[in-house]
């Protein structure tokens, strides 16, 4: 199956939407540029030609959906009960939030650099977020245990775990999640793992490991958010799912969602099971397309003097040191030079920048022969 690329300049994208006005090829926003597989477009057009499209009910097919990806995938054995539908996982990082708060522990911890909504708008809620540093160690970046335990307090309540970790492209070993684990449990923290990106894992040496498998104690303390938004390309349609196998939790969850958070409407519940029941073939060839971009991206980064990245074991996304950089702002120096990325002080770490290669080879091309001048201007 060949991937087939979206003309995106002139729409609503909200990425590409800046190079009207900026001519800046766009690599920041975590979306791809990617058409979505025919099962989902069939099932949004189905749909549609039904004709009426007013409220829809609690789809128990696509929980049942969901359970069977969760088995297919990863070997884990959920409940279809235990899904709970959502519309996006930020609003659930909220709800887990209020969730701790309202047991007494308005606190939570994460390790950064990450993803911004594991750490930022928390103080509206009146909690309190801790971040632990995570640390390369021999070219790989990784969860510094000790300062982990060290911040945790009375008043916290929950881990928030980003696996695959964006913006540092980690899939965490089960190794490694053993250990948070066991941090977690002894602390009495409840586990709210973001698994947004379990579907774009690049090494073919590397299957992802969900922390709630680990053990049925782990299980019970653990919410696990997943959404096929990443992985098939449907993030603007809002839809996402909470697995909670403990029904406390889950009610505790389902009661504060209530009035915040809206079931996902009828059309992104079909382009999710059409996501996760009928578009194996096409995700394959998107991590084939994947892959072969990394490469090139590893490759060209770090022959060029004044910067360097690791490996990118999950995600589309690389991690650029730029800290060799002589110039204030790398972002907009690169911006200039027609290449806009995501500064590194939005997931809580200067001196880097985040590009998004999930775009038609021909475009990242492009971007890095520019990324490529820019750099050689400086000499």
């Amino acid at each position: 199956m060949m991937m087939k690329f979206a003309q995106r300049i002139g729409g609503d994208s909200l990425k590409w939407s800046m190079y009207l006005t900026k001519k800046s090829i766009p690599l920041s926003l975590a979306d791809s540029d990617f058409t979505v597989s025919d099962s989902i477009s069939k099932a949004i057009i189905d749909r549609v030609s039904e004709g009426a499209l007013g409220y829809g009910v609690d789809s128990l097919q696509l929980k049942n959906t969901v359970a069977d990806y969760c088995l297919r995938k990863h070997g884990w054995k959920v409940d279809p009960s235990w899904v709970v539908l959502t519309s996006g996982i930020s609003l659930s990082l909220n709800i887990v939030r209020m969730m701790t708060s309202q047991m007494g522990r308005p606190g939570g911890l994460t390790s950064t650099p990450t993803y911004h909504r594991l750490f930022r708008y928390a103080g509206a809620l009146d909690y309190e977020e801790k971040r632990s540093l995570l640390a390369i160690e021999n070219g790989v970046w990784k969860m510094q245990y000790s300062d982990i335990l060290g911040q945790i307090d009375k008043k916290t309540g929950a881990y928030f775990l980003c696996n695959p970790h964006n913006p540092v492209g980690r899939s965490y070993s089960k190794s490694e999640l053993e250990i948070l684990a066991d941090i977690c449990l002894s602390q009495k923290l409840l586990i709210c793992s973001d698994e947004a990106h379990s579907d774009i894992i690049l090494s073919n040496n590397i299957r992802h490991t969900p922390i709630a498998t680990l053990s049925k104690e782990v299980e019970q303390s653990t919410i696990t958010l997943i959404s096929p938004g990443k992985g098939y390309n449907i993030s603007g349609l809002n839809v996402s799912f909470a697995i909670i196998a403990n029904r406390n939790l889950r009610e505790k969850f389902n009661k504060l969602s209530d009035g915040l958070s809206s079931t996902p409407n009828i059309l992104s519940i079909k382009a999710a099971d059409a996501a996760y029941s009928s578009s194996d073939a096409w995700l394959s060839a998107q991590l084939k397309l994947l892959n072969s971009n990394h490469a090139k991206v590893f490759s060209i980064i770090n022959s060029i003097p004044q910067l360097s990245m690791g490996e990118v074991e999950a995600t589309y996304l690389a991690w650029i040191n730029v800290e060799n950089l002589p110039v204030e702002s790398p972002q907009s120096f690169f911006d200039n030079y027609g290449v806009y990325m995501s500064n590194g002080e939005e997931f809580s770490q200067k001196g880097f920048l985040r590009l998004n290669f999930a775009c038609n080879p021909e475009v990242l091309d492009e971007a890095l022969s520019r990324i490529q001048l820019a750099c050689r201007s400086l000499r």
